[in-house]
């Protein structure tokens, strides 16, 4: 299989643009966040969020261009991902946690969703999503910690 390094890198840049795209609206929850909100004991700091993101964006990505032919494979993956951005405005801007935690167990559905959707078209692609699917169960549990603790 050929790559083409441009379609690729597109891929990558749509993907962290429509991720990230509701968290410049939550910049001031970001901020309240790290110093007003009580958090469970486990919560990693700030810079691992950065760092886990663009990783699994770009997993995420070429996952997507693995079976951008696949117009089933190409609808679920950006549900999940304009629901996964939501997330961000409604934690973090909205301040509302319990509707967050509801949220990322919407977004995992829609993951395991993605990943046995992906399977039937491409193993290879699915197998790249299961690094978002293990972050979306820690962001789960992570967001009840949050909601259990204010």
């Amino acid at each position: 299989m050929k790559i083409n390094f441009k379609k690729l890198f597109l891929y990558i840049v749509i993907t962290a643009l429509i991720g990230s795209l509701f968290t410049f609206f939550s910049m001031d929850g970001m901020e309240a966040f790290q110093t007003v909100v009580n958090k469970p004991s486990f919560t990693p700091p700030g810079i691992v969020f950065g760092i886990a993101w663009t990783i699994l964006y770009i997993l995420m990505a070429i996952s997507w261009y693995m079976v951008d032919s696949c117009k089933p494979c190409v609808i679920v993956y950006f549900i999940q991902l304009i629901v996964n951005s939501l997330w961000s405005f409604i934690f973090f801007g909205w301040g509302n946690y319990f509707v967050a935690l509801l949220w990322t167990i919407l977004l995992l559905g829609l993951v395991v969703y993605m990943i046995l959707v992906f399977y039937k078209e491409k193993p290879a692609a699915a197998y790249l999503q299961i690094p978002y699917l293990l972050w979306t169960i820690f962001a789960t549990i992570l967001t009840y910690g949050v909601f259990s603790l204010n």
